[in-house]
C-alpha cells in the first residue's frame, strides 16, 4: 500500500522524522530510499523500520515462521508482497537457506503455501519498475558505485589486504575503532565494516578467533535444533553492515540463540490452544 499510494499521488513520506523531534529519531538511516537514483518512487520502509532493507529482513523471517507454523497460505502471500517494494535482498538471504531446510523436514509440504505468494510478488514486479530493479541489483556487484560493492566487495578487498601490514598486526591487529581511521584516510567512508575485515583488521588473527569465532559458535549451537534459521546467521556474519548495530545483533541473537526451541508436536499443540482464544474474540468483538 505505501508503495502503491505513489502511483496516485500519495508521496512517500517519513512521518516519524517529521513529526518526532530530531533528538529522538535515530540517525544515519534513509527510511524512504529513491528506488534508483532520478526516480520519484521511493523504497517501502512500513512507515515505522529504520530502512526497506530492515523490513524485507524482519519480512523474510515472518514468510518462514509462517511456514514452520503451518500458517494460512494467506500469511505468507502478504508477507512476501510486502518484501517486493523494500528492493532488499536481507530478506531473500534469510528466507531462501531456510525454505531448502524446511524441504528437508516435516514441514515441507507447508512450503506449497509459498506458491501463490511468489505468483503475486512476480505479478507486482513485472507491473512495476522494482522487476526490472531487482534484476539490476543482480549485476550491480561489478560497480564499484553500487550498494552491492560497498557491503560485499570494497570491504573485503580493502580491509583484508590492510590486515596484513605486518606481521605483529596480522596477529593483533591495528587496533579498535582502526578500521574507521583507515577509511577515512582512504576516502572511503561509504563503505560497511562487515563482521570478518572488522574483526581481522582492528583485532588480528588472534580476534578473529576470540571474537568472531566466539560469535559463530554461539549462533552455530542456537541453530542445532533451529536449522531453518540459518539465513540470519548467514545475514548477520556477510550481509550485516555492522558488528555491533543493535537492530542486527539483537534480532540475530533472540532468534537463534534465545527463544525456546520447539518441536512439531508443540507447535501443533500452541495452534490448538489458540483456537478457542480466538474464535472467543471474535465473538467479543
Amino acid at each position: 500500500a505505501q508503495f502503491g499510494l505513489q502511483y496516485v499521488g500519495v508521496p512517500n513520506t517519513d512521518y516519524i522524522a517529521d513529526t518526532v523531534p530530531p533528538g529522538f529519531v535515530l540517525q544515519g538511516f534513509i527510511p524512504n530510499a529513491p528506488v534508483t537514483f532520478g526516480v520519484p518512487l521511493r523504497r517501502s520502509n512500513g512507515v515505522l523500520f529504520l530502512e526497506p532493507s530492515f523490513l524485507s529482513l524482519f519480512l523474510g523471517l515472518a514468510v518462514l515462521i509462517s511456514l514452520w507454523v503451518g500458517m494460512n497460505w494467506i500469511w505468507s502471500t502478504i508477507l512476501l508482497a510486502g518484501m517486493v517494494p523494500t528492493l532488499a535482498g536481507n530478506g531473500i538471504v534469510v528466507l531462501l537457506p531456510g525454505i531448502l531446510i524446511l524441504l528437508l523436514t516435516a514441514q515441507r509440504r507447508n512450503t506449497l503455501n509459498l506458491l501463490p505468494g511468489i505468483g503475486l510478488a512476480i505479478l507486482g514486479a513485472a507491473a512495476t519498475p522494482l522487476g526490472s530493479l531487482y534484476l539490476g541489483r543482480t549485476r550491480e556487484a561489478g560497480s564499484e558505485q553500487s550498494s552491492a560493492s560497498f557491503r560485499f566487495i570494497q570491504p573485503y578487498g580493502t580491509l583484508l589486504p590492510a590486515s596484513l601490514d605486518t606481521p605483529f598486526q596480522t596477529l593483533f591487529g591495528h587496533g579498535a575503532g582502526r578500521a574507521d581511521e583507515y577509511y577515512s584516510r582512504a576516502g572511503l567512508g561509504g563503505l560497511t565494516q562487515p563482521l570478518l575485515p572488522k574483526v581481522l583488521y582492528e583485532y588480528g588473527v588472534i580476534g578473529v578467533i576470540a571474537i568472531a569465532g566466539a560469535i559463530v559458535t554461539l549462533l552455530a549451537l542456537g541453530l542445532s535444533s533451529r536449522m531453518w534459521m540459518i539465513g540470519l546467521v548467514v545475514a548477520y556474519v556477510f550481509v550485516n553492515a555492522s558488528l555491533l548495530l543493535t537492530v542486527g545483533v539483537l534480532f540475530t541473537f533472540f532468534w537463534v540463540q534465545l527463544i525456546p526451541s520447539v518441536t512439531t508436536n508443540q507447535v501443533a499443540a500452541g495452534m490448538k490452544r489458540w483456537r478457542p482464544w480466538r474464535r472467543s474474540v471474535s465473538m467479543l468483538t
